[in-house]
């Protein structure tokens, strides 16, 4: 049986780090030419941690 419970800590700390990861490429992906390829991952790391940190 899955309890998620259990690892309540370790998710939020996933959601804290993914945060920071999503604001370390945006700063650096704003500063490239074309910051196409940056944008997807920036959006998918500030969404999911701001999920997993807003709905854990």
């Amino acid at each position: 049986m899955l309890n998620p419970l259990k690892h309540l800590a370790v998710v939020s700390w996933f959601g804290a780090l993914m945060l920071m990861e999503g604001s370390i490429l945006l700063m650096h992906g704003l500063r490239l030419a074309p910051p196409f390829p940056f944008y997807i991952s920036t959006a998918a790391c500030l969404a999911s941690g701001t999920g997993i940190l807003w709905f854990w």
